[in-house]
């Protein structure tokens, strides 16, 4: 220079005025790379430059380093690392993954790095002075964790005992989107809204053997995953039945009790009782029902259940009444060892063989008392009773089992009309 200078240096403070030649200070505020330019006063187009560090010797102070997301990566697995204020010379840079270092890098500056997708925790990044090791600074960046494959699960839905509903789990596709769910047994794909993680299906009893359930995201179809799920093995239905046994509360053995099986529980059952009366509906639920066939039902029936629900869901059973009891009756006759006409012989038939039965003669005399399984009996009628007397015959164990008969004493004829009584 050749006159005064103009001195600016470097670190945004006004510019000074300074001599030709000589030493000129200057106190620094701020550590770190600073650019000095000397420009003649007279002549500004006559300029050097000089390169200093502050603090001046030791590589510009502390060395710093900082690490950010690099804006250029969406998916923030990119780290962009600044360092400054290191001594003249290289540096290196390890990013804590485990790569080798990158070493020549300039003692400040800006790079950048990728991570793999298994870092998925925080990264310390070291720089270091490759003149002086002592002189290094650290960073820390975590990279967002990759987004996860998309996935499916399926097991067993356990509100369905039968096993044959597949209970799903989605994991892994965008949260923005809907999923097709194809679930391998031929039915039309279903598609979840987005943000659905579950899903269930129930497969028909037709289908069998493992099935192979497939998710694909509805904008992006190499978003996909697939599951097996093997539906329980159907269990065969019964078929309805219904059985049939005389009712142990009907000696008679004229009254049918049924018993109903694998019906529809939530639906009634119409029994026809094969005697031409009006079917009977036994209420859902039902297992059981008595029928008495009336005295003049003889013969095999055919007794016809049938679900209200489901008409194709019926049995048929047998049943034969026993033939209905011959209704009491007695008939009296003149006693042949009797001359006079005026003892009567009675015979029993249809009274319960294991009562008693009571006789009374007509004549005012008491009743008398014939043993439970005697068919036969007399009476002998005072001389003066001539005229016609009816013979009242009663089961003493039932006593709407009764018969009549009449007798004239003194008359040899043939037997008296037998009358008969019903039940």
């Amino acid at each position: 220079m050749a006159g005064p200078t103009t001195i600016d240096w470097g670190d945004g403070s006004a510019p000074e005025d300074g001599p030709e030649t000589g030493d000129v200070t200057h106190k620094y505020a701020t550590d770190g790379p600073k650019t000095i330019k000397v420009s003649d006063k007279a002549d500004p187009t006559k300029t050097t430059t000089v390169e200093v560090t502050i603090p001046i010797g030791d590589g510009g102070g502390t060395p710093t380093a900082s690490a950010v997301a690099d804006t250029s990566d969406p998916a923030g697995r990119t780290a962009k690392l600044t360092w400054s204020a290191f001594p003249e010379g290289n540096v290196s840079v390890t990013w804590g993954d485990g790569i080798p270092a990158q070493t020549g890098q300039p003692a400040s500056g800006t790079l950048t790095h990728a991570y793999a997708a298994e870092a998925v925790d925080e990264q310390t990044i070291t720089v270091t002075s490759e003149a002086d090791a002592t002189k290094k600074a650290t960073a820390t960046f975590t990279p967002t964790a990759p987004a996860p494959e998309p996935s499916v699960t399926a097991e067993a839905d356990a509100g369905d005992e039968s096993g044959r509903t597949a209970a799903i789990t989605l994991a892994g596709f965008p949260a923005d989107d809907a999923v097709s769910l194809d679930w391998g047994d031929g039915t039309t794909a279903e598609t979840v809204p987005a943000g659905t993680t579950t899903a269930k299906h129930a497969y028909a009893a037709g289908v069998e053997g493992e099935q192979t359930i497939t998710a694909t995201s509805a904008t992006d179809a190499t978003k996909k995953a697939t599951a097996e799920f093997t539906p329980k093995a159907a269990e065969p239905v019964p078929e309805p039945s219904v059985t049939a046994a005389a009712d142990e509360g009907d000696a008679t053995g004229r009254t049918v009790a049924v018993t109903l099986a694998d019906f529809p529980a939530d639906g009634a059952v119409s029994v026809d009782w094969g005697d031409g009366s009006a079917a009977e509906e036994v209420p859902a639920g039902t297992t059981t029902a008595t029928h008495a066939y009336a005295a003049e039902v003889e013969g095999e029936q055919t007794i016809t259940a049938t679900s209200a629900k489901d008409t194709t869901k019926k049995a048929t059973a047998t049943f034969t009444p026993q033939p209905a009891a011959a209704a009491p009756s007695v008939t009296a006759e003149p006693d042949a060892a009797d001359t006079t006409g005026h003892t009567a012989t009675i015979t029993l038939a249809g009274f319960p063989a294991d009562a008693a039965v009571s006789v009374g003669w007509g004549d005012g005399t008491a009743a008398e008392e014939i043993a439970a399984g005697t068919t036969t009996g007399k009476h002998a009628y005072a001389a003066e009773v001539t005229t016609e007397q009816t013979i009242t015959a009663t089961s003493a164990g039932d006593a709407a089992k009764t018969a009549t008969a009449k007798f004239t004493p003194g008359t040899a004829a043939a037997p008296s009309t037998v009358a008969r009584k019903k039940k």
